[in-house]
């Protein structure tokens, strides 16, 4: 059976705004949630891309939903970086790995 996802876009909503559109999300059915972790919005006019694993901290505890990101640039973070950032958002959730 297929499943259906909600796309969260760093690149045009602040964190408040993703975090509602994810408890929507959760309420019209959708079974999991897939967030772009840009440096930098795509143009002047989408003027947002907050830190993407703050983000997901904060989804994590509105929603019960899976997220996965989606366009994360390995090679523009340094590597605790890039291991801090997972390891932080999923710190005291339930279904965070230990």
């Amino acid at each position: 059976m297929p499943t259906f996802g909600y796309f969260l876009s760093c690149g045009e909503f602040g964190p408040a705004e993703l975090v509602h559109q994810a408890k929507l999300a959760e309420a019209a059915g959708f079974s999991r949630l897939w967030i772009s972790d840009h440096f930098h919005p795509w143009n002047a006019e989408q003027g947002n891309s907050p830190f993407v694993w703050s983000v997901i901290g904060a989804l994590s505890e509105a929603t019960s939903l899976p997220i996965t990101t989606a366009v994360t640039p390995a090679g523009r973070r340094p590597p605790a970086r890039r291991r801090s950032g997972p390891a932080a958002a999923g710190a005291g959730h339930p279904r965070a790995a230990r």
